[in-house]
């Protein structure tokens, strides 16, 4: 289930100490149409008790199935950051209905192959908390494997200490099969769109639409890119990015968020 980094929703409400952050993984998805890059993005339900109505990436945190996903299933098992990867496609194919896998032959299953392989039930019940199925069996039954090289390693926000619920989160950024199309899931997310980064930077600053400081700084450092593939390979060339964990000020005018790397920039209403 998707459980993004978020903001305190008042002042003085803060746990007496800080709590562990939880392993969590998100994908960037990305393609390239006229007149350039554009990015998926969901909105979070109205009444969800965490970042109501803001605007993310699909995904969430580690499940133990994502640890013990079987080797066989990932076209490479030597990433360091494997489960976690692992993670960010479940929780894409979950939320959204790109599936990142390939047959024996290469190929990505068409939307059409979905369907007809039940992927609406198996997303249903991976969005279901009381179901512990491992979705492995059925990736294993229709004999794919998970791409999890096709992933680049984007960034790492760690959730602020004064927060209630905290997460390690690694953004990865991958380029949408042709063969498929995202759309969201209508339990988590209410809406989505195919949008230039550039209008949803522009959206945000203007308050137009929630997202917060993660998300818009991921959003600023894919804007200057041309297509899907030129991020994808400059996230895959560069080192692990450093991990970011802001501080968060509240004034008169909402919550802000800090850190040495950046500006502050206004994360949402107190």
């Amino acid at each position: 289930m998707c459980r993004h980094e978020g903001l305190p929703a008042r002042a003085g409400r803060y746990p007496p100490a800080m709590v562990p952050a939880e392993p969590a993984a998100t994908i960037i998805l990305l393609r390239t149409r006229p007149p350039g890059l554009e990015v998926f993005m969901v909105r979070r339900h109205g009444e969800a008790s965490y970042m109501a109505d803001a605007y993310v990436f699909p995904g969430g945190s580690l499940e133990p199935t994502d640890e013990s996903f079987p080797p066989h299933l990932v076209d490479r098992v030597d990433a360091a950051d494997l489960d976690l990867r692992v993670a960010a496609i479940r929780e894409t194919f979950e939320e959204c209905g790109v599936l990142l896998a390939a047959d024996p032959d290469g190929r990505h299953p068409t939307a059409a192959r979905l369907r007809s392989m039940g992927a609406d039930e198996a997303r249903s019940r991976l969005n279901d908390l009381t179901d512990d199925w491992d979705w492995s069996e059925w990736v294993d039954h229709h004999d794919l494997t998970l791409e999890v090289s096709k992933l680049g390693f984007q960034a790492r926000w760690i959730t602020p200490v004064v927060e209630p619920r905290r997460f390690d989160t690694r953004f990865y950024v991958a380029a949408v099969p042709r063969e498929q199309d995202a759309r969201h899931d209508g339990v988590e997310a209410t809406d989505s769109a195919w949008i230039r980064p550039e209008a949803a930077i522009a959206a945000a600053l203007r308050r137009e639409a929630l997202i917060v400081p993660p998300t818009l700084k991921n959003l600023e450092a894919i804007s200057g890119f041309g297509t899907a593939e030129d991020v994808v390979a400059a996230a895959q060339a560069s080192p692990d990015p450093t991990p970011i964990m802001p501080t968060m000020v509240f004034r008169e005018d909402g919550v802000w968020v800090t850190h040495e790397s950046f500006e502050p920039m206004w994360g949402r209403e107190a």
